[in-house]
């Protein structure tokens, strides 16, 4: 089978419906394996985004609200490998959304799955969806084959294109043909390198609130109320220590100081409004996109 003869993959007969409007009904029970290289950027050049937990949910054009856990590839560790290779079983038309996995949540393949959302630092959900790193559009073509090419939904409206702040443009558009039903890495249909823009990496990666179990039932609890509840004690003086952030909690003193958030407050907060200028984030916005269980190592 090659990639210039591919309407033999599945099965299709003609049928009419109830206004006798001839339709082709295709039949599409084969998995197809496709590999998207992920890179993140570094002083202004990339590097392999190695060793990422990430998860993928799909939908159904059937049930495009309903999002479950995919099933992966076999022998897939849900991590990308060592060239920051991300791999996905697509199993028929539909979305495909890979996100960053929680480093404490489990998953069951084939359960609902709801989209993330970014919290406040109350702990209440915002309406701002967290960010997948990429979407992959699969579409049933005419011809009952399948085709697919990489796109994002981007809900909290960037600019689209390369650099530090837009989110990926989309990508081209491939066919799958028979050689990509293999689950084998090297028989999986690519779609070429994808750079994480320093912009897209803070919208994919969650904003925590004082609510989360993590927090309320952690032997640290009363030091994450503060973190997460952006109650930390301001630097003072001029420049830059205005941005540092001291946590006095049980005897002890923390010191966040200026140079730990100066990545986060270079990006866009992921609130329509947050009051700042430029709508960047603030330092304590960039400490809460820190996920607990990593505070209460340090702590």
């Amino acid at each position: 089978m090659t990639q210039q003869d591919p309407a033999r993959q599945v099965p299709a007969h003609v049928e009419n419906d109830r206004d006798g409007v001839v339709m082709n009904v295709c039949q599409i029970d084969t998995d197809y394996y496709t590999k998207i290289r992920l890179q993140m950027m570094s002083d202004g050049a990339t590097s392999s985004a190695s060793i990422l937990p990430y998860l993928v949910v799909r939908n159904t054009p059937e049930q495009p609200d309903t999002w479950r856990v995919a099933t992966r590839p076999h022998r897939d560790t849900g991590r990308t490998d060592s060239a920051g290779i991300a791999r996905v079983r697509v199993a028929g038309p539909g979305r495909y959304r890979v996100f960053i996995k929680e480093p404490t949540e489990q998953f069951v393949e084939g359960s609902a799955f709801t989209i993330p959302r970014h919290a406040l630092a109350d702990g209440t959900d915002s309406d701002r969806d967290v960010q997948p790193l990429v979407e992959l559009e699969v579409i049933e073509n005419a011809d009952c084959t399948l085709s697919i090419r990489r796109t994002h939904p981007n809900g909290l409206q960037r600019t689209r294109g390369a650099g530090n702040d837009p989110t990926p443009a989309d990508g081209a558009r491939y066919n799958f043909t028979q050689a990509h039903t293999s689950y084998r890495l090297e028989n999986s249909l690519d779609l070429g390198n994808y750079v994480i823009s320093f912009q897209l990496w803070a919208d994919a990666c969650r904003t925590y609130g004082t609510q989360h179990p993590r927090i309320q039932n952690s032997d640290f609890s009363a030091a994450l109320r503060i973190i997460y509840g952006e109650q930390l004690t301001a630097g003072t003086g001029a420049g830059v220590g205005v941005h540092d952030r001291i946590l006095n909690s049980g005897g002890r003193e923390v010191e966040f100081n200026n140079q730990c958030t100066t990545g986060g407050r270079a990006r866009l907060s992921f609130r329509e409004d947050n009051g700042q200028p430029g709508n960047r984030m603030t330092a304590d916005e960039t400490l809460r996109r820190t996920h607990p269980a990593t505070m209460e190592f340090l702590l």
